[in-house]
């Protein structure tokens, strides 16, 4: 008689056990993922806290010219104003930016008092191999040391920086350049330096 009870009791405790297990993996798994969540909006925010952005200097740095001659990033009273687009060889993105825009930046009588500069960030053989030594003209420098990503506190690639003689970052653009980035670029650049003749 006692038999079917305990049945019941032991099928009642599997039930309650098997609520248990699951509730318990439901937390966990929500819990997994809002720590993933957290970490994400983390990640996102220090990036941005530690992005370069209009306002902060860049600081001088070594390099090598395309032509692996010693290149120097040089900031003082004596130097002027310098748009600089920041690459990379590993970024599908640059590759555009070298091809269709890198030849604009170097060749506009509009730009030509700022000094346009393309700087790799990687080494000459890599930036020499994947953009091709005809579309590397004008003044272009690579720079392979990692620390220069934290000294420039560089996040996103393609960047272009028009900066002060001192190094101030005066003006800047994530990303692809556009067409209307760019001409926002000449604007801006117009009325900083009475150097700059405009069409």
């Amino acid at each position: 008689m006692n038999q079917p009870n305990k049945l019941t009791y032991s099928h009642v405790m599997l039930i309650l056990s098997t609520l248990i297990a699951l509730s318990f993996l439901g937390y966990q798994s929500y819990r997994n993922q809002k720590l993933k969540e957290d970490f994400r909006k983390h990640v996102e925010t220090h990036q941005d806290d530690h992005a370069l952005k209009r306002g902060d200097y860049l600081p001088a740095h070594p390099g090598k010219t395309i032509e692996e001659q010693p290149f120097n990033l040089t900031f003082g009273p004596d130097e002027g104003f310098r748009l600089i687009t920041f690459v990379t060889p590993s970024c599908k993105a640059c590759d555009t930016e070298v091809d269709e825009w890198w030849p604009q930046f170097s060749s506009d009588p509009r730009l030509s008092a700022l000094n346009p500069t393309l700087i790799s960030i990687g080494d000459v053989t890599g930036t020499r191999t994947q953009y091709g030594d005809e579309l590397l003209n004008g003044n272009v420098a690579v720079i392979g040391n990692p620390s220069v990503l934290r000294a420039f506190r560089l996040v996103v690639f393609p960047l272009t920086v028009l900066t002060s003689p001192m190094g101030e970052v005066l003006w800047l653009h994530e990303g692809k350049m556009t067409q209307a980035a760019y001409d926002e670029l000449v604007t801006d650049a117009a009325t900083r330096t009475a150097h700059i003749p405009m069409e």
